[in-house]
């Protein structure tokens, strides 16, 4: 995917089974860039041949089964299937590039992955459509307030909280293409 394979490492054949619906569980983890999955028929770690965990800024499962490595540069997916004794197995990758870069993404547990790209723009990454929708242009709003912790949507409003600057509600307009205005 993202480089040769490391040496002594588990093949993406032979996923550890804690992934589940919504989350890949806290028994995986991210050790200098390789991705480790628990191994709870040998009780160990071991890393996942294939899977470049640098510049991972969000692990995340939707509905479907496919499990998304949200990165600076785009997103990286692969479907979780279950072989006949249960194991669940990484499918081929599919990288899909965000021409801006990435510097901040929340899942939102369902389908949706919302980021802001390298311009300051909040987006809307749809996982089952593969498609990405901008929300509004936060520039200024990220200069002035600072870093975005979360992103929670409302009907057809989204409410942002910043790490020191408060919190903005981003009120839908009337129009039938449902554009979102920047208020206060």
């Amino acid at each position: 995917m993202h480089g040769p394979e490391p040496p002594n490492c588990m093949p993406t054949s032979r996923v550890f089974t804690n992934i589940r619906h919504g989350a890949v569980t806290r028994r995986s983890s991210c050790i200098k860039g390789r991705l480790y999955g628990y191994v709870a028929s040998e009780s160990r770690f071991e890393p996942l041949c294939g899977v470049d965990a640098d510049d991972v800024l969000r692990i995340c499962l939707d509905p479907d089964g496919v499990l998304w490595f949200v990165r600076r540069d785009g997103m990286d997916c692969a479907p979780v299937v279950y072989d006949a004794e249960g194991r669940a197995v990484l499918g081929a990758w599919k990288h899909i590039p965000v021409r801006n870069g990435i510097s901040f993404v929340r899942y939102d547990g369902d389908r949706t992955v919302y980021f802001v790209d390298g311009a300051g723009r909040l987006c809307r990454f749809d996982t089952e459509r593969q498609l990405t929708s901008a929300i509004c242009g936060l520039a200024q709003e990220l200069e002035r307030r600072g870093e975005l912790a979360a992103v929670i949507r409302d009907g057809d409003d989204y409410v942002l909280a910043f790490e020191m600057g408060g919190v903005l509600r981003l009120h839908a307009s009337g129009s039938e293409s449902g554009a979102i205005r920047c208020g206060r």
